[in-house]
């Protein structure tokens, strides 16, 4: 009899001959390993580290956020050599210093560079030191890394929260990219120039970069937090810096509305200088403190009032003495946190949102018979959900303007999900003014985000280039999903370029678009990204009189749709076409069904290519072709087949639960048994092919032709 060892005894059997093996090879590990180490960057792939290694390619964690989400920051060096890898090298030092302006910056004190997390990427050039001219020639490629590390070692998909220092090896100074980055140079020999870096990090990067903040000097190009553009002296009210006049401490300048002699000139700042004017002597004032603290909040997920920002830093402002935070920012704090919001009543007119509102957590809003109105748009951050719902419908809405957002509702990353309630998302300010931006989708150059609309009314108007329901200009579409509801979606009129009514911008690329069910009306009829190529019918609904009927069911097997609140094909905001529903069908012959309580009727239409859109007409009666009459119990007992055939349909009064149901296939064979479970009974045939049938109700046996 042979011997049984038991799992436990294998399991030390095996890990003892693998110590004895690591042993008695360790030399030749050691080897590999070192080995490993000396494989050039091409051929290998680099690592998320947390020490510094000298190997090209690799991507070490400087600074790790203690608070928050995590605001990430790449610097990206240029123009450094193999050599200057090594621990305690050029780069090191210059990274470090670059690292330590940023956590160092009066712009975060008090704890703000708790926030951050600042990686420093390894990366060694063919040249250096930088060169007098041509030394940005590689920013947009370091930006486009810098994505591709966030992305794919970090697991980020929010670039909104993504920063980056273009980190020059040389003597040049720095400048701003907008928000995309910032150049930043370094001297091996900290020289004169070196003394002003702190100034270009945080005007360059914490201002322009980070905070989006404008110049201050002579050469204002557009509003900004710090600037109004205006030809005449703006109201004190009504300035994005109202609430510091009066405002004094220690060092303090006096806030204010300062402009410059220059008839075209009509830029209109909150401080005589400041570290946005340029040149010394630069100051930091309070209030570009708090749109710092502002943004550094938004990147790492909470919404912040000015009350918060006045206890973080220990401060009272005069304007605020006796003063509340306003409905719209307790509204904001209410929903930042997330879970399930209800109105209780309108927020429109004087009460409509001006803030930019960012989801920072899975949100669900039930409009409960409410109007709400966004002026500056709604972004989904990274990862989470907005859910529209209604629990007591009506005709109020849910209205979402682009504002300074563009977009209306950006879901970039994130997901929007509409199962009731009304609403409408205009890429457009409340003046009424086109803007460069989608009513409902994505921003960035990079693919993510969804809608999904399984019911409600939705109306979504994109800008000028964009998509109603999509993509912006110039990037990847959304994925949309459509299973119920009415949907109505429109791209600019004016200049569209290749967008869509729904998926991608002009010159972008296209999301998947998918249509089960709902009436949707695409008004060009322009949908993409469809796995199977479908083409819009338009459906009318009439009864048997001409008059359109509203609320009727118009079905294609599994796809319903239903009539009713559909703007025209002019889209005119606000005018209804009764009686129509919108499907999204494939190319051949089709047959559509139609009904509205005991009335039916259907029709059938050869779908083909096509620009113009297509329109059928049913009529529906009491009649349904195959309706059979049988007589059981001595009243009369209606069968036919309806919604395209997929389901059986008995009627009778006398019928009873358990009343039992057999279709025969014309071989004589029992295709279906079931049984009546109420006097108007519903049997599910989708499975049955079409052809003839023998029909048993009780003891009483029909033929019926299923279409």
């Amino acid at each position: 009899m042979g011997k049984t060892f038991g799992v436990a005894y294998l399991i030390m059997e095996f890990n003892a001959h693998l110590l004895d093996f690591i042993e008695k090879q360790k030399h030749i590990l050691s080897a590999l390993l070192m080995l490993l180490c000396a494989i050039p960057a091409s051929a290998r792939d680099g690592a998320l580290v947390k020490e510094w290694t000298g190997l090209d390619d690799d991507l070490y964690l400087y600074h790790e956020h203690t608070k928050g989400n995590g605001v990430p920051v790449f610097i990206m060096p240029v123009h450094f050599d193999n050599n200057d890898l090594v621990e305690g090298g050029a780069l090191q030092r210059a990274s470090t210093w670059a690292a330590e302006l940023i956590i160092q910056s009066e712009l975060l004190k008090g704890g703000l560079a708790d926030y951050f997390d600042i990686y420093i990427y390894l990366d060694a050039d063919s040249v250096s030191p930088v060169p007098p001219t041509g030394y940005v020639d590689r920013f947009w490629e370091k930006y486009e890394k810098s994505k591709y590390l966030y992305m794919q070692r970090i697991g980020g998909s929010d670039l909104n929260k993504m920063h980056f220092i273009y980190l020059g090896n040389g003597p040049v100074g720095g400048h701003a990219y907008g928000g995309a980055g910032t150049y930043l140079s370094w001297y091996a020999e900290q020289g004169d120039a070196q003394q002003e870096n702190d100034y270009w990090t945080t005007h360059e990067f914490l201002g322009h970069t980070f905070t989006r903040l404008a110049d201050e000097y002579e050469t204002a190009v557009g509003n900004a937090p710090n600037m109004v553009i205006s030809e005449t002296r703006p109201n004190e009210n009504d300035v994005p810096w109202a609430d510091f006049f009066g405002f004094e401490a220690e060092g303090e300048t006096t806030v204010g509305l300062y402009t410059f002699e220059n008839p075209d000139y009509h830029g209109w700042r909150p401080y005589e200088y400041s570290f946005m004017s340029g040149g010394y002597p630069w100051y930091v004032p309070m209030y570009h403190k708090w749109l710092t603290y502002q943004k550094v909040m938004e990147y790492a997920g909470y919404y912040k009032t000015i009350f918060d920002f006045c206890e973080f830093k220990g401060i009272k402002l005069p304007k605020l003495e006796g003063r509340t935070p306003t409905k719209e920012e307790q509204f904001y704090q209410i929903l930042s946190v997330g879970g399930t919001y209800q109105l209780d009543k309108d927020m429109t007119g004087d009460e409509a949102l001006n803030k930019t509102f960012i989801v920072q957590n899975n949100l669900t809003i039930d409009l409960n018979g409410h109007a709400v109105t966004f002026k500056n748009g709604i972004r989904i951050a990274n990862g989470n959900t907005l859910t529209i719902i209604d629990s007591a419908p009506g005709t109020n809405e849910m209205r979402v303007y682009g504002g300074t957002q563009l977009t209306a509702i950006d879901v970039t990353g994130g997901q929007l999900i509409i199962n009731s309630g009304r609403l409408t998302a205009l890429a457009a300010d409340t003046d009424g003014n086109v803007l460069e931006g989608a009513g409902i989708g994505v921003t960035k150059s990079v693919a993510g985000g969804h809608v999904t609309i399984n019911g409600g009314i939705v109306n979504a108007i994109g800008g000028y280039w964009c998509a109603g329901i999509g993509g912006t200009i110039d990037c990847y579409g959304c994925h949309v999903t459509i299973t119920g509801g009415v949907v109505n979606a429109c791209r600019n009129d004016v200049n569209w370029g290749d967008a869509c009514d729904i998926g991608q911008g002009s010159s972008g690329k296209p999301g998947v678009t998918t249509i089960t069910g709902g009436s949707v009306m695409a008004k060009n009829s322009s949908v993409d990204g469809v796995s199977t190529q479908r083409y819009p019918v338009c459906v009318i609904v009439k009864d048997t009189n001409g008059n359109r009927i509203d609320r009727a069911e118009v079905s294609v097997g599994t796809y319903v749709a239903t009539t009713g609140d559909n703007l025209t094909n002019d889209f005119t905001p606000g005018l209804t076409e009764p009686g129509v529903a919108w499907l999204w069908l494939e190319e051949g012959e089709t047959e559509i069904n139609a009904r509205r309580e005991k009335l039916y009727g259907e029709t059938s239409i050869n779908v083909r290519r096509q620009t113009e859109v297509q329109t059928v007409t049913i009529t529906v009666n009491d009649k349904h072709s195959g309706i059979q009459t049988i007589e059981a119990s001595q009243k009369p007992v209606r069968i036919y087949f309806a919604s395209a055939g997929s389901e059986l349909h008995i009627e009778g009064e006398n019928l009873t639960a358990g009343t039992p149901v057999y279709v025969y296939r014309l071989d004589g064979s029992l295709a279906i048994s079931e049984s009546c479970d109420t006097n108007n009974t519903i049997i599910n045939v989708s499975q049955l092919p079409s052809g003839y049938y023998a029909i048993s109700v009780g003891k009483h046996t029909s033929t019926l032709l299923k279409p």
